[in-house]
């Protein structure tokens, strides 16, 4: 099975027959290993996504302390966390690196599953734009150690060293739909019952929510990571011998103009063709009722 991993990584023979010479450009690691180039890609993909997720938590923990914001985790799906698009809620067993409820995308946006206006106007015009909020970190830390060792005639040192860096900044923008728009839009429009989305989502038990807000970034910006390790040895036996050592590793993501970065529902409820909007959920009423009851 091993051997087997392994030769994904060879050479393919096509690759190896090329007539390359040593100073041809053509040569390359990434020519000769063609699938090692792509798991090289995916580990990329899996360092932005992980950055990026640490940046909008960050976001709603400075500025949501009551963690009502959603933080967005893949900047790959951040369109469909916009006002007025509809997400599911999915539950899974409560881990440390997941809570035990999370929102998914439908693709579906509230204006998709209405039934047209009499004015033929879209909703578009139900949003609205806030206050900007600048948001800017620059951190770095500092560990140091070492470890010496002496057994006459023979003594032996050893050092190390691990530096951690950040830097960003980044300026969200609310954006909003006022409650009283939707429950005005409510009365005036129906759902349409027969989309293929409403028919299949009746035939579950999955819960539906509507974006009313969200924080998008006002222009671009750029989030930089750093780490840097050295260490090294000393050893000293009739002669000495010391070795030194450092690695430095600098990673950066890009936030696009726009890019939705935290968000908040609420719950929507379909009956009929008429749909709600769910002020006081079940089960934030029983929590509120078991809070106020001691």
């Amino acid at each position: 099975l091993a051997f087997g991993r392994a030769r994904e990584f060879l050479p393919s023979p096509a690759a190896l027959q090329r007539p390359y010479h040593l100073g041809s450009p053509a040569l390359s690691l990434c020519s000769l290993f063609p699938k090692a180039q792509i798991h090289l890609a995916l580990l990329q993909n899996l360092s932005h996504s992980r950055m990026f997720k640490k940046l909008t938590k960050f976001i709603v923990y400075q500025m949501d302390p009551c963690k009502e914001l959603v933080p967005v985790e893949s900047i790959a799906d951040n369109e469909h966390f916009r006002p007025l698009y509809l997400l599911k809620k999915k539950s899974k067993p409560k881990t440390v690196f997941r809570s035990a409820s999370y929102y998914q995308r439908t693709g579906f946006t509230l204006e998709d599953v209405l039934l047209p206006g009499e004015d033929g106007k879209h909703i578009e015009s139900l949003h609205q734009d806030s206050s900007q909020f600048t948001l800017t970190k620059t951190s770095a830390d500092q560990a140091d150690g070492g470890l010496s060792i002496s057994v006459d005639p023979a003594s032996v040192g050893l050092q190390g060293g691990a530096s951690f860096s950040k830097e960003f900044s980044i300026t969200p923008q609310k954006k909003s739909i006022s409650l009283e728009s939707l429950e005005a839009l409510r009365r005036e429009r129906e759902i349409n019952m027969d989309h293929s989305f409403i028919r299949q989502l009746r035939k579950t038990n999955i819960s539906l929510y509507l974006v009313t807000e969200t924080l998008e970034a006002s222009e671009e910006a750029v989030y930089k990571e750093s780490t840097k390790a050295d260490g090294g040895f000393k050893t000293k036996l009739y002669a000495t011998l010391c070795a030194q050592r450092t690695r430095e590793n600098k990673q950066s993501i890009v936030i696009p103009k726009g890019c939705t970065l935290a968000f908040r529902t609420i719950p929507l409820q379909i009956r009929d063709g008429a749909w709600d909007l769910d002020y006081f959920p079940a089960a934030a009423v029983r929590r509120q009722a078991y809070v106020a009851d001691g």
